[in-house]
């Protein structure tokens, strides 16, 4: 018996078998998305040779985005995509000043 709360979502993620168990009982990942939108988001660059991360960027309560699904860097800035949301993140990654990301509405 699994609770579909942060705690079963956790547990799943550190399940060696996620991927076997998620194709085995795929209605598992309809109750997993919603469970993304109480979630933070977090994006996380990590060295293709030794795997050290690089850069870490988190927000644990999901002020401007939440269940971030696609993160690309692109002329020094990181676009962040959400299944759950209907626009796209841009975080500058050397800002002269510290603003605050910009929302694009698709």
């Amino acid at each position: 018996m699994l609770q579909m709360n942060q705690t079963g979502v956790k547990a799943i993620q550190n399940c060696r078998e996620k991927w076997e168990l998620l194709e085995a009982y795929p209605g598992l990942i309809s109750l997993l998305l919603p469970m993304g939108s109480d979630a933070g988001a977090r994006v996380v660059k990590v060295d293709g040779i030794d795997g050290k991360i690089i850069r870490d960027f988190n927000d644990p309560n999901a002020t401007y985005l939440s269940f971030v699904t696609s993160a690309v860097e692109y002329n020094d800035n990181l676009f962040l995509a959400s299944l759950q949301s209907n626009f796209i993140g841009v975080l500058p990654l050397h800002p002269l000043n510290t603003p605050k990301p910009l929302l694009a509405t698709i």
